[in-house]
């Protein structure tokens, strides 16, 4: 209950407005797994973020598939959606401004490590006989989490 109190404390300074704070707080009380797991409000903007980095990191996927291997162009659009989302969860997020080079380039080795990963998995699963589309689709839940995981606790320090 103390870190429920903490979320409506929070929610209150980041100026949400209130019918949607009311309804956030009625689901999240009724919800046990929730309180446990979903009161960490920076995880859901965390995932708005990464779900719009995404979006932007698949759109381009599908675009310039034709072009070139696909393992190459999934590097490409992994680290330009990490951009997107190093620049929108630094603003928005996080809130932390400083020493931005410094983080910028954690999240990179971070994000290298992903694409490597999500590479890996999606040259996987082509070679089982999935699409490669389909497969980016399967594989961004995880580098999401995983994202998330290691951006938190190396980039912007919050664990």
């Amino acid at each position: 209950m103390k870190k429920f109190k903490q979320f409506a404390k929070q929610s209150k300074n980041l100026h949400i407005p209130k019918i949607l704070e009311k309804i956030w707080l009625k689901f999240i009380s009724k919800c046990g797994f929730c309180k446990k797991i979903y009161l960490d409000f920076q995880f859901i903007s965390y995932v708005f973020i990464g779900g719009f980095s995404a979006f932007v990191d698949f759109v381009l996927f599908v675009i310039l598939y034709s072009l070139t291997h696909f393992v190459y162009i999934n590097v490409l659009t992994y680290l330009t959606g990490t951009l997107v989302s190093f620049l929108l969860n630094s603003s928005f997020n996080f809130r932390v401004f400083n020493k931005w080079r410094l983080r910028y380039i954690k999240l990179i080795f971070i994000a290298s490590f992903g694409a490597l990963w999500s590479s890996v998995l999606i040259k996987f699963l082509v070679l089982h006989g999935l699409w490669a589309v389909l497969s980016k689709i399967l594989v961004l839940p995880f580098v999401l989490v995983y994202q998330y995981l290691m951006a938190k606790k190396f980039v912007y320090n919050k664990i």
